[in-house]
């Protein structure tokens, strides 16, 4: 690693520069593969356990209004029709969470292409400011499992 860097003073990049590059390189990888954990373990839409919270506080109601009207010898019409609307809200708001939660997939990042994008826009930068001038320049592949700091022209010392 040390003889594979010294080599490249004689392109003008010294060891900071070669660091760097390579521990930015680690960063973008950890932050892409960060920012994908913290989007696999969120709670996509948390409103909606709170709409079955409410369905639940129906479902009770009007379980204790239909409880209220056998206990008692009356039969009112509008305790019964509030137990109703209870069911009716309760089994309403309970379909729609269904049916939300089965229609909407949440959005994650493609972690690959991501890395890929990113790992390509930086070494591009670095390219440009940096190695390109000196007859270097650096690439990822397409898998990014490694990089790659090609030589287009020999080094300063050799007269070229």
């Amino acid at each position: 690693y040390q003889r594979r860097v010294h080599g490249l003073q004689g392109y003008g990049i010294s060891r900071d520069d070669f660091d760097h590059t390579v521990r930015e390189c680690t960063r973008i990888c950890e932050f892409v593969w960060r920012k994908k954990k913290l989007e696999e373990n969120a709670e996509y839409m948390p409103i909606l356990r709170y709409i079955l919270i409410l369905a639940f506080i129906f479902v009770l109601g009007s379980f204790g209004l239909l409880s209220q009207i056998a206990a008692s010898e009356n039969e009112d019409g509008t305790i019964i029709t509030l137990a109703l609307i209870c069911i009716a809200l309760a089994t309403t708001l309970s379909i729609f969470v269904i049916v939300k939660a089965m229609l909407s997939r949440p959005e994650f990042i493609n972690l690959e292409p991501e890395i890929f994008a990113k790992l390509s826009s930086y070494l591009n930068s670095q390219n440009d400011t940096i190695y390109r001038s000196k007859g270097l320049h650096w690439q990822v592949q397409d898998t990014f499992y490694w990089l790659e700091l090609h030589i287009n022209k020999p080094p300063r010392s050799h007269g070229n």
